[in-house]
């Protein structure tokens, strides 16, 4: 209990410090732990951040093209174009946050050259970012209100979009510009970055020694509202997608029996009526089956597109949201906290920076699906490029003609010529050579005949 500890020693990656009551009285010794990443562990956080947040940057970029480019504008587009700006900006701050954070500090990364006011401004970025949380709840609500709720876009749009926009912009601008008027951005205990963070081992002045409930109100409540509207919401629309689908298919097996049934017991006149009467009951069928089948696949589609926006916002924020929580009660000054929380920083680099990413994969997923289905002798490097740019990108075709066929062709042969241009292939047939088409008999003819 007594024994003597060199301050500032490290041991794999771990630093020792005194705490400050030891250096104003002559008091017990006390020590404070403090779990700092090794310099091989920072620069890997710090180049896994940075990869993150450019593929990141690259993914929100396509979308605010893609939705600048169309003309087709949506609430649905307009929430994601509001969502990426907000990502851009949010990417930024998590990819210079090992770097512009304050040095010289026991919980500075190794490649950290910033200052305060770096520290500062890098703090006011990571406030900013929590527009991501607000974006994702107001698009889980979207998803609710016009597939639950059968709200049509252009009412969307005039009741809730401006205020959606409008509030989210405002309270992220407003919060970053008061927490640097208010001085209460610093160095976090378990970096990389910097946000509200308390004064270290109880030194506070001013608004520092407000810290926790400042980082409640402008951080930990938007977050966990958000948090809990997005399952709760999308919890909502998967019981009620769920139901759709399944009343869909009992609707779907219903009417195919029901079908089935007339066309066993009507009566048969003769061969053609029998016939005529078959086909048109068929035609009937699968018209009906048809469009009820593209209605609930089209509910579960829009369904499944918004879980898999929740997953990916899952998947960005979950480990930030736990190693907030632990900072908040100190975990980091507790000894052994680095089996924890080393993981936990390499997550939250790869995933944080990246919802950006996630994003973009989820918003062209159907587009790339269709284009798929359009284009399905194409590369997938292909198929995503038209996804993005959409039809103003078009196939290249390439004519292969073999010499040999050529040699056994004879003059009476349709001549073909395929020509490209715009990567459009159009073919242009001799009107001389064009071949005639067999004519077509009817029904009634071919039973007179097959009699």
């Amino acid at each position: 209990r007594h024994r003597s500890i060199k301050p500032q020693t490290i041991k794999r990656g771990w630093k020792w410090r005194p705490s400050q009551s030891l250096c104003s009285t002559m008091a017990e010794p006390r020590f404070t732990y403090l779990y700092v990443p090794s310099e091989d562990e920072q620069k890997a956080i710090s180049i896994l951040m940075v990869v993150s947040a450019t593929l990141s940057l690259v993914g929100s970029s396509c979308i605010i093209y893609h939705v600048r480019q169309n003309s087709k504008r949506t609430p649905y587009r307009r929430i994601m174009l509001g969502m990426s700006v907000c990502d851009i900006v949010s990417t930024i701050g998590y990819a210079l946050q090992p770097y512009v954070s304050l040095r010289g500090e026991p919980s500075s990364f190794v490649w950290s050259f910033g200052n305060a006011a770096s520290c500062s401004f890098i703090g006011a970025l990571a406030q900013f970012g929590f527009s991501a949380h607000l974006y994702s709840a107001a698009l889980a609500f979207y998803f609710l209100s016009t597939i639950r709720h059968g709200t049509r876009e252009a009412a969307f749009a005039k009741k809730y979009e401006r205020w959606i926009h409008g509030a989210i912009f405002l309270w992220s601008i407003v919060t970053s510009i008061v927490g640097i008027a208010l001085d209460v951005f610093h160095l976090n205990d378990l970096g990389p970055g910097c946000w509200v963070s308390g004064a270290p081992f109880g030194e506070c002045t001013g608004f520092r020694c407000w810290a926790e409930p400042i980082a409640w109100v402008i951080g930990g409540i938007p977050t966990l509202l958000s948090f809990f509207s997005i399952l709760i919401n999308n919890l909502r629309l998967y019981c009620y997608v769920r139901q759709t689908v399944r009343e869909g298919q009992r609707k779907a097996l219903e009417n195919e029996s029901r079908l089935t049934s007339y066309r066993n017991h009507q009566q048969i006149q003769d061969a053609p009526s029998e016939i005529s009467n078959d086909i048109t009951s068929t035609r009937t069928k699968s018209s009906v089956l048809t469009s009820s089948d593209k209605q609930w696949k089209r509910v579960r589609e829009v369904g499944r597109q918004s879980f898999l926006y929740v997953g990916a916002y899952l998947l960005s924020f979950f480990w930030t949201i736990v190693k907030q929580a632990l900072d908040g009660q100190q975990f980091e000054r507790s000894p052994g906290s680095g089996t924890y929380l080393l993981p936990l920083s390499i997550l939250q680099a790869i995933f944080l920076p990246a919802q950006g990413l996630f994003n973009a994969l989820i918003f062209f997923r159907p587009k790339y699906k269709q284009a798929r289905r359009r284009n399905n002798d194409q590369t997938r490097l292909w198929l995503a490029r038209r996804a993005v740019f959409g039809e103003t990108f078009r196939p290249v075709e390439t004519n292969t003609i073999d010499p040999m066929s050529q040699r056994n062709t004879s003059a009476s042969a349709v001549e073909q010529k395929r020509i490209t241009f715009s990567g459009e292939v159009v073919s242009r047939y001799s009107s001389d050579s064009m071949p005639d088409l067999p004519e077509t008999t009817s029904t009634e003819e071919n039973l007179v005949t097959a009699k």
